[in-house]
């Protein structure tokens, strides 16, 4: 479990065990609006794909207009442990 307080824009680095099959990142507790959402490998700098949102994704936007906005990854393929994730909030 890795915490960090959400800021208007940020890109945090983080690392997780090899073994891990899946990611899931909860943006925030509160209906938000996203763009330039990426996770990327730290070392190659691939993005990968969002498997499931319970959001809209639109284009480069996420719009949550729900509670507990949340990103999941599929990364039981990827070789590397360490990640960075980007964001900026959007305004409603």
């Amino acid at each position: 479990l890795f915490r960090s307080p959400l800021q208007y824009a940020d890109e945090l680095y983080f690392q997780i065990p090899h073994e891990a099959a899946r990611l899931r990142i909860d943006l925030s507790e509160i209906p938000n609006y996203y763009k330039n959402v990426s996770l990327k490998t730290y070392h190659k700098q691939t993005e990968l794909k969002i498997a499931f949102t319970n959001g809209l994704l639109l284009s480069n936007e996420l719009l949550f207009g729900k509670n507990d906005p949340q990103l999941h990854y599929q990364i039981d393929d990827v070789e590397d442990s360490e990640f960075l994730f980007s964001y900026e909030m959007k305004d409603i």
